[in-house]
């Protein structure tokens, strides 16, 4: 029911931003759409695993994480040639019947979890106390911060260094998600018996690909090629990264908390910071 109601919220959200009479309006139901997509983010891997085996942990967070994964990447040029071919109102109005769908599909193939065991507020902190979860996530928060500020500027990049026009820059960056979701699934394998070294490439593809892309000039397929090697390096941070997480302990049918929406968003703030300096300078 609480992943209903958040889905349901996103739908209010959407219609709410299409017909906001202003800016104010706008950003009230913006909000509401955050608080709904984070809680989603944090409840719905871990209802995916409270519905499989122990053994199939691992590749439910890799579906759930490609999933989200592959609907962020897509969303945002659909959203834009949407907009771009009728009028912003109208990229809302699908938003918000893509959202009745998610609702639907829930009621009807999500089974009731149960209440399951009291969380209490230390449980939440007890990963950080054991070893291996407690580096995975470190990790993973350093490699979410490193993407996620630097990706802000991968569509400016493609179009000052490479030359690229829109379209062409909708495409390269549908490759990206399509090579991160491709990567994903694989993580959901190799994390079995080689976390680390899973979450080492990840960091290790995005970091070269990125400076990379930072000192390349032209040279199209070179461009192009690095950052779907990006969109690997992302996609295998998802999986392992989830898998970290899982190896740390949960209440009884509690679905595990996850913290990359935190990531997720400060490290958006700190590209745009960072950004905005230095266009500044």
């Amino acid at each position: 029911m609480v992943l209903v109601g958040l889905s349901a919220l996103v739908v209010v959200s959407d219609v709410i931003s299409g017909i906001a009479p202003g800016i104010g309006v706008m950003l009230a139901a913006r909000a509401v759409l955050g608080i709904c997509v984070g809680g989603f983010w944090v409840f719905g891997a871990g209802a995916a695993i409270s519905l499989v085996r122990e053994q199939a942990r691992g590749t439910a967070v890799a579906v759930v994480s490609s999933g989200i994964f592959i609907a962020t990447v897509a969303s945002l040029p659909a959203a834009s040639l949407i907009g771009t071919l009728t009028t912003w109102r109208a990229a809302f109005a699908v938003a918000a019947v893509f959202g009745l769908i998610a609702v639907a599909a829930q009621v009807g193939a999500v089974p009731r979890l149960g209440p399951g065991g009291r969380v209490r507020p230390r449980s939440l902190l007890t990963v950080l106390m054991l070893p291996v979860p407690r580096i995975g996530l470190v990790a993973a928060a350093a490699i979410f911060f490193a993407n996620f500020a630097a990706y802000t500027y991968i569509g400016p990049l493609l179009h000052a260094r490479a030359g690229l026009g829109a379209s062409a820059i909708t495409l390269v960056l549908l490759g990206f998600g399509l090579a991160g979701a491709a990567s994903n699934f694989t993580a959901g394998v190799t994390v079995r018996r080689h976390l680390r070294a899973t979450l080492m490439g990840s960091g290790l593809l995005i970091a070269l690909s990125a400076l990379v892309l930072a000192t390349v000039t032209g040279a199209h397929p070179l461009t192009i090629a690095l950052v779907a090697l990006w969109g690997l390096g992302f996609g295998l941070r998802g999986g392992a990264g989830g898998r970290a997480e899982l190896d740390g302990p949960g209440d009884a049918g509690q679905p595990r908390r996850r913290p990359g929406p935190v990531r997720l968003r400060a490290a958006g703030v700190a590209g745009g910071r960072l950004g905005s300096r230095r266009c500044a300078l």
